[in-house]
């Protein structure tokens, strides 16, 4: 079973349209749907924005649906790495959670406490496969890490402290805040973002014009991934 989790509602319309047998389990606020795509089956949700958002619907996911052995995080994100354009794919090697930081502690800008790295990996056959269908899909991509905070990226010196610091590809949300949680309970992940903005002075503006294409681009690589699983 696989999970999907988007952080809005045009992040995952798409997909829950397509389920066969579908049908909804709501607790608290999340509501997820579950049924078949392509013979596979699925949990679908939309957690929300924000890591607190994320977490909390990837441990509900979990933990209701104890088959699940990926989760999925689909959806935008805001371009970093220097080069990479609008409607381009992140597929997150890794991601991390920037706004982490306990550098007074002794430990690196990133790090979480109690782990050794900064980044938590994304799993590598999953990675391997999302980069191939988006190949044959005729998307661009790159493979890299995902910087992740309760933070809309809009300064062009923050997405370079990003790419600088981190690595970092891309910048969005949630996918850290989901990763973190699979390590926890020992399900794969994998992360994988259409750019909609460029983390820059005009990300607002582009945010608002590009989201919902680049929401489409993310639902149907999925999608594409599923049915070759």
């Amino acid at each position: 079973m696989i999970g999907i989790i988007g952080a809005m509602e045009i992040e995952i319309a798409g997909l829950v349209g397509k389920l066969t047998g579908a049908r909804e389990i709501a607790a608290g606020k999340i509501t997820v749907t579950t049924g078949k795509l392509a013979k596979t089956s699925v949990a679908v949700c939309r957690c929300g924005i924000g890591k607190v958002h994320a977490a909390t619907a990837a441990t509900l996911m979990i933990r209701c649906f104890p088959k699940i052995d990926l989760i999925i995080n689909l959806g935008v994100a805001g371009g970093v790495k220097p080069g990479i354009k609008q409607g381009d794919f992140v597929v997150a090697t890794a991601s991390v959670q920037h706004d982490y930081d306990l550098v007074a502690d002794g430990l690196i800008k990133g790090q979480i406490h109690g782990y050794e790295k900064t980044a938590f990996d994304s799993d590598s056959a999953a990675v391997v496969k999302m980069c191939a269908v988006l190949q044959k899909l005729g998307f661009d991509y790159e493979k890299g890490i995902i910087a992740s905070g309760d933070q809309f990226i809009w300064d062009k010196q923050k997405a370079v402290e990003l790419y600088n610091e981190h690595g970092a590809y891309a910048c969005d949300m949630e996918t850290a805040a989901i990763a973190h949680v699979c390590d926890m309970f020992g399900k794969r992940f994998l992360g994988v973002r259409s750019m909609s903005d460029n983390a820059d002075g005009g990300a607002v503006e582009d945010f608002f014009e590009f989201a919902v294409k680049a929401a489409e681009r993310s639902i149907a690589a999925v999608e594409a991934y599923i049915k070759v699983r």
